[in-house]
């Protein structure tokens, strides 16, 4: 039964980090949609474990695939949200 839900969990971070590199992706900031793309790459690697070890996932493997992609895909989403570059002081003269 871990099994089904592990790769559940996997599965829900796996979209999660595709949605956070389209929200990226459309605001345009670069440390964003790399922070973004990092996750969805760990994510569907670790998607690809689960199917292939059947679930059987030990705790420092959903820690790196399942908790440092939605951290990442997290960060990635704020950093689109809340930041906003300063006005440049460019003065044309």
């Amino acid at each position: 039964m871990i099994s089904l839900w592990s790769f559940l969990v996997s599965l829900v971070i796996f979209f999660a980090s595709l949605g956070a590199a389209v929200y990226s992706f459309r605001d345009g900031n670069r440390i964003a949609i790399v922070l973004a793309l990092d996750a969805a790459i760990i994510s569907a690697l670790g998607l690809l474990l689960n199917a292939t070890t059947r679930g059987e996932l030990q705790t420092s493997d959903l820690l790196v695939f399942c908790a440092l992609p939605l951290a990442l895909a997290i960060a990635a989403s704020a950093i689109c949200r809340f930041y906003r570059p300063a006005p440049s002081a460019d003065v044309a003269v």
